[in-house]
């Protein structure tokens, strides 16, 4: 089966940013997977690194069946392809037979793709949005920053859907084409809110009470 199909330079840099990871025990992340969704016949391209993930999903290519074997590009290959190349410019990849063999081409670099088996990605998505405030990497957050800005959201601006504590976010990049999601951190605060606020008003003189409702009450300083 021939098939082929295009990405951006600046899509392949914000991919890289989640891909380009350097868990060697986890080589088989380090990379696109290109996959088909036989359900809804598109093709789907995701990356992860365990704790963020970024898909995007395509119409599949009309000579596409579901004997699509997916694929792993590595990022090795992604960072080689678009030097030289400015954010706008197109990479096409290529798979197709010849001799009974898979070759696999990004314009016109041949590639090897990653020898391993992508995990079960889809699992991990929880259809529920509790709002319930979660931790997060600030490392990670800032990549989805960059992210949003390679794909096209201006500001640089994401927003978080929180689950809960221990749940997945989808993190919106401003871009509806791309899908996000964020793995949540265990932190636990060295003060407790009351306290630290007590030492906020103390510290800086403030006076600050605590109401019925909890609700910071601010008494000026005489």
């Amino acid at each position: 089966m021939d098939i082929q199909f295009d990405l951006t330079v600046n899509e392949l840099k914000a991919f890289n940013l989640i891909a380009n990871h350097k868990d060697a025990t986890r080589y088989y992340l380090q990379g696109i997977n290109v996959q088909l969704i036989p359900e809804t016949n598109k093709l789907c391209f995701v990356v992860t690194d365990g704790h963020r993930m970024m898909f995007k999903v395509i119409s599949a290519p009309e000579n596409m069946t579901s004997d699509f074997q997916s694929f792993i590009i590595p990022a090795a290959t992604i960072k080689q392809v678009i030097i030289g190349l400015k954010g706008d410019d197109i990479v096409t990849f290529k798979n197709f037979t010849v001799n009974n063999v898979n070759t696999y081409k990004a314009n016109n670099l041949e590639f090897s793709p990653i020898q391993g088996t992508y995990p079960d990605w889809r699992r991990i998505l929880n259809p529920t949005c509790k709002g319930e405030i979660a931790q997060f990497n600030p490392a990670y957050i800032g990549d989805f920053g960059k992210i949003a800005k390679l794909v096209g959201n201006k500001s640089g601006y994401i927003h978080i859907h929180h689950d809960d504590k221990e749940s997945p976010a989808f993190i919106d990049v401003g871009n509806p084409e791309y899908y996000s999601v964020l793995m949540p951190i265990r932190s636990e605060p060295v003060n407790d809110l009351d306290t630290y606020r007590e030492s906020i008003s103390d510290n800086l003189g403030l006076k600050w009470s605590l109401n019925s409702d909890m609700q910071v009450k601010s008494i000026a300083a005489e």
